[in-house]
């Protein structure tokens, strides 16, 4: 009866979307669980209760809570057999083996996660499956794996994706693929994919979708260049995440803000803004993603012409990305930390070159295109100071023929200028 009651109470919470509710009752009814005298037969009800309390504590970005909760929600779909079940807490296994920089463990159970959806033939299961292996190898940075698997997900019914997020199911979006889209310069198609998903998550009125979506569409904006549209997408999905205390989201939403704003001239507000962001994600723990964050920061200070410190965080960017192993990141911070050093001195130098080579190199192994571009843009303005017009020109048309094929307006005016400065 107790279990009953905590188990109503949670539910009614979680429909208000009042996550710090839920998770305390869902924590009383793991303490009843603790007391009674044979759990075996009440394993199903453990292990979604398990299931219920990730989800509500996920927001407040609860990692270390949550892998242990969902371990031993592993441990019980294994030893009963139940597969529906087993599926889910592998997926979330993977999603707590990433945040906490285990990667492995992430991969191998995101992978059982799908093949056990898949197997039992369950589409929301499959989807919430193809939504973590997405992410995962997305921050590892193999964004076309990232992107193969997550396509798919987008070709499921509106029925089932608002149904699924009616029932407060969020993964049945898969989030990751605006942002591998993005990395890897497929902007025209990212749009189409916000636009779809989006729609579902507005029809649901899940706030969690919404917040989640504003920062992937933001980023995606800015990432190609276009801060005007993606300020207002940003501004709302930031006001989301403080109305419904989505505080594991807010340190990404401010990082891109700032960076949006620093795009826009507003380079006090962006710095304070990016700052924010890698604060809030240490005071959180986040491991993930935090040297992203670092490295928005790093450009911002760019922007603001504060190069002594865009260097310091490109470079604290860097050591954190290589600790964490997230490729696309790293890729960044050696771009970030060519680009501020080009700044101290106008002559071409050795190590700056050979910094944009190192991340022109792992760019182009992660298929980075705006980052290939951005390297090359970025080579060439440094050899055309150096008076070196004729590899100048070759760089810059590099960097123009990329953008160009990008749609990367604001980049190909920037590179076409540089070429015209060269005639």
């Amino acid at each position: 009866r107790a279990l009953r009651y905590l188990r109503q109470a949670a539910s009614k919470a979680s429909s208000r979307w009042a996550f710090r509710e839920a998770a305390r009752y869902l924590e009383l009814a793991l303490e009843v669980f603790g007391q009674l005298p044979n759990r075996d037969d009440m394993a199903e009800q453990e292990i979604d209760v398990r299931l219920e309390l990730r989800t509500a504590l996920m927001p407040a970005a609860q990692t270390s809570r949550i892998a242990e909760i969902i371990q031993h929600a592993v441990a019980l779909g294994e030893r009963i057999g139940d597969r529906p079940r087993l599926a889910l807490a592998y997926a979330y296994q993977a999603y707590s083996a990433i945040e906490l920089c285990h990667q492995p463990q992430a991969v191998e159970s995101a992978h059982r996660s799908l093949a056990l959806a898949e197997e039992i033939g369950e589409p929301v299961l499959t989807l919430s499956a193809r939504h973590v292996l997405s992410q995962v190898y997305y921050t590892l940075g193999d964004f076309r794996q990232a992107i193969e698997v997550a396509r798919p997900a987008l070709e499921a019914s509106e029925e089932i994706v608002v149904d699924a997020l009616l029932k407060r199911t969020y993964a049945a979006i898969p989030f990751y693929l605006l942002h591998s889209r993005a990395e890897v310069g497929l902007f025209r198609e990212a749009l189409l994919d916000a636009e779809i998903m989006m729609r579902r998550a507005e029809a649901a009125g899940h706030p969690f979708a919404i917040a989640v979506l504003g920062v992937g569409v933001g980023y995606m904006h800015v990432r190609r260049g276009v801060a005007a549209q993606a300020i207002p997408v940003l501004e709302r999905g930031i006001k989301f995440c403080q109305t419904y205390s989505i505080e594991i989201q807010i340190p990404w939403a401010s990082s891109c803000l700032g960076l949006a704003y620093a795009f826009t001239g507003r380079h006090e507000a962006g710095i304070e803004y990016a700052q924010e962001g890698v604060q809030r994600g240490e005071a959180l723990g986040l491991t993930r993603f935090q040297p992203l964050r670092v490295t928005l920061l790093a450009n911002a200070y760019l922007l603001a012409g504060r190069y002594q410190d865009a260097l310091d965080a490109a470079r604290n960017a860097l050591e954190l990305a290589r600790r964490y192993r997230e490729r696309g990141p790293e890729a960044w911070a050696l771009y970030l930390i060519a680009a501020s050093a080009a700044m101290f001195e106008p002559e071409e130098r050795k190590e700056v070159l050979d910094g944009y080579l190192a991340a022109l190199n792992l760019a182009d192994e992660l298929g980075m295109r705006p980052l290939v571009a951005h390297c090359h843009l970025g080579m060439g303005q440094l050899r055309q100071r150096s008076d070196r017009n004729s590899d100048a020109k070759v760089e810059l048309s590099r960097a123009f023929e990329i953008y160009r094929q990008m749609d990367m307006q604001f980049y190909l005016r920037q590179a076409e200028a540089d070429l015209q400065a060269i005639h």
